[in-house]
């Protein structure tokens, strides 16, 4: 692949999340679009301080893997024009008047996004075989440690990342070699420091034993009773822990431990799955603090981070026989079980966390059993020019069923545990595709929704979980909403986000409409909520807003030029 066409590839996917950006988060600018073409689906935008339109197609998903032009620039002479990322990027920041001390901010993170995107598309075309012999290796994982590498595999496919974020592969902070080394598309192992840490300099919560018989079984040291072990991602350890805590550990306040462990980066750059070099030991996933910008993100770990999602675990460990999809086994949600974080002075307090923690999360891969599949809902649907059947498409073939009756199961699936918990406890979970792994049989059929990261779960305020949990929760005013607040991130993750992934790469590839599609995510939601035990006046709520006449989603880019949180809405889909 010559690099011009790894450029090409890369930019296309840019200006995809750009042309989503304008056409969506631009509805509150009515003067935005100068002209609707109703018959061709072509929206037209006048160019600020030219004579020159901006012609966007509202097709644009279907032209990206053509040579088709989502968007060109038409001049007033009647010559096109290509327009570049960074072009079209300007124009957006010009019609939603972005002031200058802001614009080179974004414009250098979408560029770093954009490098990033094509330092990838090179490297898959230079890695190929091994990449399908990644894949190859998933349809034939059948002990324990074979679907545990099945799962890993499966956190280095989709590196194209969020489907949505025009800064998708931002990582500000990490050198060209570092992306090489840390990032979860390239398959390397990374290896963790270890810190030694006196206990009365820690806080900590949770059920550590599994940790410590982790670190017992792979290092064969003496842990002393009276130390607290932490990991360490390699990056932070190097300008962060060397720089902040110097003192620390020239006094033996902490203490290096020689020997380190490898783990496998997933999805989400901060939690890794820890490697053993033992054969009936699967490792766990430690979530740590890499003080990077990540997508738009500065990336510690947040008190909330590290607490909240144990705190979730053991409540909902206790409430699970309430869940019908727990009980019939759609639906399992992975604990969280241990956290811990260095208490610094009032100097070294960072607002976006602590510099120094970690967080223990259970093996999503103890969830399942021989023969089963589980894999993260983002590779599922994950294709480029080289790889361009979807593991979706493999799995359904696999079925031997109609594609929408397969479609049908897999969203009912998607679906039923993140309703019945909002309808019965009021629980929001941020059920996108980097946070839900699937769980396939040996017929290829999805049965299972496995669900991760308790800790950035919303809660509807005035609810009974709300009330009983409300004391228990760090920053409880960050996680107990209104219910509309609620709702609107609840649907821009399920919704907007997971199904609207799907349904984007299913309709391309089995031309089928969208809108046949929408409808059979209503029909399943409605059928899911109708089935659901809970007080009435919650089913009403939620029907409402599952069939209000628009669909609240997160405005990513102005979210990342204002700095707060941003909603917009869309005309709703599930109505189309």
């Amino acid at each position: 692949m010559q690099q011009e066409t790894a450029g090409l590839l890369a930019e296309k996917e840019i200006i995809k999340r750009l042309i989503k950006s304008l056409i969506n988060e631009s509805n509150d600018l009515n003067d935005s679009v100068f002209w609707k073409d109703l018959r061709t689906n072509i929206n037209y935008y006048r160019i600020p301080n030219t004579k020159n339109l901006l012609l966007v197609s509202l097709n644009y998903s279907d032209q990206i893997d053509t040579n088709n032009k989502p968007v060109v620039e038409i001049d007033s002479e009647g010559n096109f024009k290509d327009i570049s990322f960074i072009k079209l990027l300007n124009f957006i920041l010009d019609i939603w008047d972005i002031p200058t001390e802001r614009r080179q901010v974004i414009v250098n993170e979408v560029t770093n996004s954009y490098e990033n995107m094509k330092t990838i598309f090179d490297w898959e075309n230079e890695n190929i075989e091994q990449i399908l012999a990644e894949i190859d290796s998933i349809s034939v994982c059948n002990t324990c440690r074979e679907r545990n590498n099945g799962l890993c595999i499966s956190e280095s496919l989709p590196f194209k990342g969020h489907p949505i974020h025009v800064c998708t592969k931002t990582k500000v902070g990490l050198s060209s070699d570092e992306l090489l080394k840390y990032s979860p598309e390239f398959f390397n192992k990374v290896p963790l420091h270890l810190l030694a840490i006196s206990s009365d300099y820690v806080k900590q919560y949770g059920d550590n034993s599994s940790w410590i018989t982790f670190l017992k079984n792979e290092l064969s040291i003496q842990i002393n009773s009276d130390e607290i072990i932490i990991p360490v991602h390699p990056w932070h350890f190097e300008h962060v822990v060397k720089k902040e805590f110097k003192a620390e550990l020239e006094s033996g306040i902490i203490r290096i431990v020689e020997q380190k462990i490898h783990a496998m980066p997933t999805l989400s750059f901060r939690t890794l799955a820890l490697c053993s070099k033992n054969e009936n030991d699967l490792g766990m996933h430690v979530k740590v603090p890499v003080g990077i910008q990540v997508t738009s993100v500065f990336r510690l770990l947040s008190k909330r981070d590290i607490y909240n999602g144990i705190v979730f675990s053991e409540k909902l460990k206790e409430l699970s026989n309430q869940l019908i999809a727990v009980k019939n086994k759609l639906g399992v949600i992975v604990p969280d079980l241990y956290g811990v974080h260095f208490k610094e002075n009032v100097e070294k307090t960072n607002k976006q966390g602590p510099l120094l923690s970690f967080m223990l999360r259970e093996n999503p891969v103890l969830m399942s059993k021989p023969n089963e599949k589980i894999i993260v809902a983002s590779s599922l649907i994950h294709k480029t020019p080289i790889i361009n059947k979807p593991l979706l498409v493999q799995f359904h073939q696999t079925s031997k069923i109609d594609i929408k009756l397969y479609v049908f199961e897999l969203f009912k699936v998607f679906l039923y545990l993140p309703l019945e918990i909002f309808l019965k406890l009021g629980i929001a979970i941020d059920s996108h595709g980097q946070n839900c792994i699937i769980k396939f049989d040996s017929k290829g059929m999805p049965i299972t929704l496995i669900y991760r990261d308790l800790g950035s779960v919303q809660i509807v305020e005035g609810t009974s979980f709300a009330i009983d949990n409300e004391k228990c929760l760090i920053d409880a005013h960050k996680t107990i909403l209104p219910y509309q607040d609620c709702i609107d991130e609840f649907f821009h993750s399920l919704y907007y986000n997971l199904i609207g992934s799907f349904i984007e790469v299913i309709s391309s590839h089995y031309k089928i409409s969208d809108s046949a599609l929408w409808e059979i995510a209503k029909q399943v939601s409605i059928e899911i909520i109708d089935s659901v035990e809970c007080e009435k006046e919650s089913k009403f709520q939620l029907y409402n807003a599952l069939l209000s006449k628009t669909m609240p989603i997160k405005s990513l880019l102005r979210m990342r030029l204002e700095d707060k949180t941003i909603f917009s809405r869309i005309p709703n889909p599930l109505l189309s």
